[in-house]
């Protein structure tokens, strides 16, 4: 599966590098706080693109898979001296960072498009035929009407970067300078405790 970290680390200068300094023996439990809130920042983000991403099951007039909302269980943080660390192990995260080519695994020869609402979400299962339909491969099934394309079968895809599967970089950073002022503030018996 695949997966992607994110660090924000604590390179900070002025004012910022003089709080760092005086939180020596402490940066563990600061970088807590922010990869805890990073986390949560991250998890809010895959359930708002869960919730509106759904091109291809409209397009199909089928009901949305959940793809994204996979992601919010499979997001972790952990954090050292050096870094807060947000991990989200999913299979469509890569395309965060880079261009994607999927292409066929485990011996097989093509990838099996969905081309029908029933399709969406399903496994290419016996029952179906294949056939070439203008030119091109395809699973079907023969009905009293016709063959029903349901399968469009591909050697790979080539999907472009989306960096927007992920929070912007303001935001990102936005979350570290407030989970560290918190946590300052809490530290130095500004405000009442951390949470």
């Amino acid at each position: 599966m695949s997966g992607l970290s994110i660090q924000v680390r604590d390179n900070a200068s002025g004012h910022m590098a003089s709080l760092i300094r005086g939180l020596r023996g402490r940066r563990r439990e600061m970088n807590e706080e922010i990869a805890s809130d990073e986390a949560e920042l991250v998890q809010n983000h895959f359930v708002k693109i869960s919730a509106e991403r759904h091109d291809t099951a409209e397009r199909l007039g089928a009901t949305p898979s959940g793809f994204w909302g996979s992601a919010v269980e499979n997001t972790s943080f952990g954090a050292s001296d050096e870094a807060a660390t947000v991990s989200i192990k999913h299979p469509g995260i890569g395309r965060a960072g880079h261009d994607v080519d999927i292409t066929p695994s485990g011996g097989k020869t093509f990838l099996a498009i969905p081309q029908i609402a029933a399709a969406y979400n399903q496994r290419a299962y016996l029952g179906l035929i294949f056939a070439v339909v203008d030119k091109r491969p395809v699973l079907a099934k023969k009905t009293p009407d016709g063959l029903v394309v349901w399968y469009a079968l591909v050697k790979s895809v080539h999907q472009k970067q989306d960096r927007t599967l992920l929070p912007s970089d303001r935001e990102i950073l936005d979350v570290a300078k407030l989970a560290i002022a918190r946590y300052a503030d809490v530290l130095f018996g500004l405000k009442g405790e951390a949470s």
